[in-house]
């Protein structure tokens, strides 16, 4: 079946801190089966109309599924940016956890079979077979609620800002809407005829989210008459040391910089 049920999408805007374009035709394949309890998820899970048996032992079918291949999916994208010469020269903060969160989201909209979808899988997962790399959902579930605990719990700013924009006009299949379920996040139809109001909503999304931190995320040049859905991904975290620093033991010291010129900082 294909992702919006009057038409397909020819051009998909993804964004993370740094805007992606793919040309794609998805179809969503199937909902993941299955995830782990605990106050926060057992509601969601009842809300759903899921069981919790089903999602505990699909969590631990698939134990270590989401840190291994986070994990070498950031070492791949390290790896990518240190061949830019220009990228390389410079001080570049990025999360892999944000691409590979919003990009799994696009796995399972991808048709099954289909290059698309292998293509997702070899950059995502591939050194997970494509049956257990289908569960990946639920895993993102369960550490999406951990992070809304831990927050809670310690008191911690996290904030991620995570959301899909259809254009209006396309309606987006009660499928792919529960999948998304599955992230915390839903779809919004937007004008994408009127760039600068798209752009608009979007910057003040993010910026809510970011506590004004991230305030443009996506221009209106991004945006043009192709333009069908746009991802958004960004995170605000903000906490104090565990272990802060003694300001009696802290001196000025040398500090190599990435020239190789030696300064003094504390």
């Amino acid at each position: 079946m294909d992702l919006f049920t009057n038409r397909k999408f020819n051009t998909l805007a993804f964004l993370t801190y740094f805007v992606m374009w793919f040309l794609v035709q998805t179809e969503i394949h199937c909902v993941p089966k299955s995830d782990n309890s605990l106050t926060y998820t057992n509601v969601l899970l009842r809300r759903w109309g899921l069981k919790e048996e089903t999602y505990n032992e699909t969590l631990q079918e698939t134990n270590f599924l989401l840190p291994v291949a986070v994990t070498n999916f950031g070492r791949n994208i390290y790896e990518a940016l240190l061949e830019d010469r220009a990228v390389r020269n410079k001080n570049s903060i990025i999360s892999p956890f944000s691409i590979h969160l919003v990009m799994s989201m696009l796995y399972y909209g991808a048709k099954k079979p289909s290059s698309t979808r292998d293509q997702l899988h070899n950059a995502l997962g591939s050194q997970v077979d494509r049956e257990t790399f289908t569960k990946s959902a639920w895993h993102y579930l369960k550490l999406l609620q951990m992070y809304k605990r831990e927050k809670e719990a310690l008191g911690l700013q996290t904030e991620i800002a995570n959301k899909i924009y259809v254009k209006e006009g396309f309606e987006v299949k009660q499928l792919f809407k529960e999948v998304l379920k599955f992230y915390l996040t839903s779809s919004e139809n937007i004008d994408f005829e009127n760039p600068s109001l798209a752009a608009s909503e979007i910057n003040q999304f993010v910026s809510t989210k970011t506590k004004g931190l991230i305030d443009k995320i996506i221009s209106p040049s991004n945006i043009d008459s192709l333009t069908r859905l746009v991802l958004v991904n960004a995170i605000y975290f903000k906490a104090g040391w565990k272990y802060s620093f003694d300001k009696d033991l802290t001196s000025p010291m040398e500090f190599t910089l990435s020239n190789n010129k030696v300064i003094q900082h504390p």
